[in-house]
């Protein structure tokens, strides 16, 4: 990456984080899991930098446990669609 997009990925990551904590007027907590390409020097066309978000909130007043099919395979059941969420975000000011 050069430097123009490391400071665009450093705002988007920032802007994010500062809508999740505007959804319900509190300082959401999260985790964020960062998947690169591989560094061996091998072809990986089918891999891509991305981020994942998991903050452990549905709603406001309604925590997200996980169940030990989650635990056991490693991943992460949200029972809102993505796009409604995102939606959601979108509705709200940054700044």
């Amino acid at each position: 990456m050069d430097k123009y997009e490391i400071n665009m990925l450093a705002k988007s990551l920032k802007e994010l984080i500062i809508l999740y904590n505007k959804l319900f007027d509190f300082r959401m907590p999260y985790v964020m899991a960062i998947h690169q390409n591989p560094t061996d020097d091998k072809n990986y066309d089918n891999y891509h930098l991305h981020f994942e978000f998991y903050p452990p909130y549905r709603a406001e007043n309604k925590l997200k446990y996980m169940a030990g099919c989650e635990l056991a395979a490693g991943t992460f059941i949200n029972d809102t669609l993505p796009e409604k969420k995102a939606a959601e975000l979108r509705k709200l000011k940054i700044y």
